[in-house]
């Protein structure tokens, strides 16, 4: 009887961990794709679920891509190769 139980018992926390990670892989699916129908449907759930823990800023990204630039090409450059 324990042995079924045990069994059991891990039967349903296996289910219930895949049953999860499918869950979550496709919210964060849903959050990070571009706007369809579905995402407009269900963005709320997304928002809550990935965007509360996971949010993203790119004002740093945006700032560091402003400040650099590419190196000027000079005839220095093309002579040394």
């Amino acid at each position: 009887m324990r042995i079924q139980v045990a069994n059991a018992f891990g039967w349903c926390v296996r289910a219930s961990t895949l049953v999860g990670l499918i869950v979550h892989f496709a919210v964060t699916l849903l959050f990070v794709s571009p706007m369809n129908p579905l995402k407009m449907e269900y963005r709320f759930w997304a928002n809550v679920t990935i965007g509360t823990f996971f949010p993203q800023n790119w004002s740093v990204a945006i700032r560091a891509r402003l400040k650099t630039r590419p190196p000027e090409r000079t005839a220095t450059h093309i002579e040394e190769r």
